[in-house]
């Protein structure tokens, strides 16, 4: 595929660029949250364990970086674990298998349009230093948080201090694990500068059914683990 073709086609709808061209059947929740990145600039999602979050991020990581014009984005999660090992290596497995695989360059830190590595590219930086974050900007720009919840305040403030494009988009992903911090006042105080979702495990197809019931067992229905892990919800107090 050319990417002038994908520039057009598939610009205003990454649920049909996830389907059509990575070959990412999505769910529901999937779809909606794909498309509303295009309708809002913040979005939010807190849910269970094995949803397909990651599979997501890396698919919309893919679109932005595909559908629009020298754009750039940045993947960021509390660890190099969570980061590399985690959602770059997604992103590696859905590109391998794409109809876009000619069209970029995967990296152990760096995805970019084929031939234009310096203006056209996702980068991967772990959320550690406030630095790290800052001197992003370009017109067309999305920044993905995963397991947002872990991200300290003063990262997050320097990624909201980034967003200063006209077309700059912020997608928030994870277990709500904390009571505080920037992912939780998404879902509260902050609530009207977000599109927020809550994602059960009980209600995914890709979750086993029969790990539910054993956490349940272990911890208790209404414990907090069971919350964060399986509901999507936040504790009732901080975890320990």
């Amino acid at each position: 595929m050319e990417l002038i073709d994908a520039l057009e086609v598939y610009y205003d709808d990454p649920a049909a660029f996830l389907e059509d061209m990575l070959g990412l059947v999505c769910d529901g929740w999937q779809s909606e949250v794909a498309m509303d990145v295009v309708k809002y600039a913040k979005v939010a999602v807190k849910s269970g364990q094995g949803v397909g979050k990651t599979a997501l991020e890396a698919g919309l990581i893919l679109w932005f970086l595909v559908c629009r014009p020298y754009s750039k984005v940045i993947a960021t999660a509390p660890t190099m674990q969570q980061l590399y090992d985690v959602l770059w290596a997604e992103i590696a497995k859905w590109l391998n298998s794409s109809r876009i695989r000619e069209l970029l360059t995967w990296t152990k830190t760096k995805v970019y349009v084929t031939g234009d590595s310096e203006r056209w590219f996702a980068t991967a930086k772990t959320a550690t230093k406030p630095e790290n974050m800052q001197g992003f900007h370009e017109e067309h720009m999305l920044v993905v948080v995963d397991e947002a919840s872990g991200v300290t305040d003063p990262i997050m403030e320097a990624i909201f201090g980034t967003l200063t494009g006209g077309d700059n988009r912020l997608l928030l992903m994870g277990n709500p694990n904390r009571i505080e911090g920037a992912f939780y006042d998404a879902f509260n105080r902050d609530r009207d500068k977000f599109r927020t979702y809550t994602v059960s495990s009980r209600d995914s197809g890709r979750t086993s059914k029969e790990n539910i019931a054993m956490l349940e067992a272990k911890y208790g229905r209404d414990s907090d683990v069971v919350r964060v892990r399986i509901d999507g919800q936040f504790p009732k107090g901080a975890l320990d």
